[in-house]
């Protein structure tokens, strides 16, 4: 689900149409939010249904993490270049074609798990409503939810409005519209 909404929200970007990047930052967002929790779950899952040490987990996390950062750094450069050689959209092809490897890497050597097969474990729905219920009354937990949430918003928001087609808008905009002097 993941590397498909990424595939398409890359591949709308790549048109200057300012209801296609809407959508795409919209999808854009429940996409960050899948990267941010569903990979680090399925490992977490799939390290103790293997059976291995939980002080490994640790050292897998911090890498991971480093890597993550390295890749970032590496993706920029792959998409300056990008960028230097096919346009403006140049970054968002190679996205494509980068996120579709991963769709294959994935769908191929990695094992679906479910979370715990453990007899007496919640189901799906019991483990939202106690989230829910975490969420909403524990203050700490409500406001690092907020927090993440305006972080990731304002980041969106930037790359909202770096888009070029946001620019060709703004140029025709009226002059009393906030935000939009191009």
């Amino acid at each position: 689900l993941y590397c498909s909404l990424e595939m398409f929200i890359n591949w709308l970007e790549q048109f200057p149409y300012f209801y296609g990047l809407i959508v795409s930052r919209v999808i854009g967002g429940i996409t960050t939010n899948l990267l941010f929790s569903v990979f680090e779950s399925w490992l977490v899952t799939e390290h103790r249904r293997r059976g291995y040490a939980e002080e490994k987990l640790e050292t897998i996390l911090r890498d991971s993490v480093i890597l993550s950062n390295l890749a970032a750094i590496a993706s920029g450069f792959l998409a300056e270049f990008l960028a230097v050689k096919f346009g403006p959209v140049g970054p968002f092809e190679g996205a494509v074609t980068c996120t579709a490897i991963a769709l294959v890497l994935v769908s191929t050597m990695w094992r679906e798990n479910y979370g715990s097969d453990v007899p007496g474990v919640q189901s799906v729905r019991g483990y939202m409503s106690s989230a829910f219920e975490t969420i909403v009354t524990d203050t700490n937990i409500s406001r690092i939810g907020l927090i993440q949430g305006l972080t990731e918003g304002s980041l969106q928001t930037f790359v909202f409005l770096w888009s070029p087609a946001l620019a060709r808008f703004a140029a025709n905009a009226p002059s009393n519209v906030l935000g939009l002097d191009g």
